[in-house]
């Protein structure tokens, strides 16, 4: 449902396009807020805000759509994680998070993948299940794991190389 200046309006799921009769006089200000999001869906307004000016405002849009959302480990104190929806909308994770929703509606039908955009500050994170296409529910199984990354070891090599007689691993 939705909310205008203060008034719950309902809608009728799957509409396409409604009209509001709210009955505001010319010159009121208006807000329209989304007063409860719709099992599993994400809606977000478009020019939710004005002024009535002598007549019906038409610019007003709702746009729903899964979230994609899963789980996180080993994140702990740390900070600066981000993820990424499709290689946009960034959405930053809090320290100590044990789960994240990314802040992006896809609509059924629709591909994603989520990515790293940022890891935390000393640590490492992969994904799991991070890839597939939206089908008519939120996506709920994407599971992130941080940890410390590996530390690299660089080997040098000195002295004669052994000898192509050599087969059993030993040394000469």
């Amino acid at each position: 449902s939705l909310d205008v200046n203060g008034s719950d309006v309902a809608i009728s799921g799957g509409s396409t396009g409604s009209t509001l009769a709210s009955n505001l006089a010319n010159n009121t200000a208006f807000t329209v807020t989304v007063a409860a999001q719709p099992g599993g869906e994400n809606c977000a307004i478009t020019n939710g805000a004005g002024t009535i000016s002598s007549a019906n405002v038409t610019d007003v849009s709702v746009n729903c759509g899964y979230t994609i959302s899963g789980s996180i480990t080993g994140l702990g104190s740390a900070t600066g994680l981000s993820l990424l929806a499709n290689r946009a909308d960034a959405t930053p994770v809090a320290a100590n998070s044990t789960a994240f929703t990314i802040d992006s509606s896809l609509a059924s039908g629709t591909a994603y993948d989520v990515t790293v955009g940022a890891d935390p500050s000393g640590l490492l994170c992969m994904l799991s299940n991070n890839t597939g296409t939206v089908s008519s529910a939120g996506v709920t199984s994407v599971a992130a794991t941080c940890g410390a990354p590996a530390e690299k070891v660089l080997y040098s090599f000195q002295g004669d190389q052994p000898s192509a007689g050599i087969t059993d691993g030993s040394t000469p």
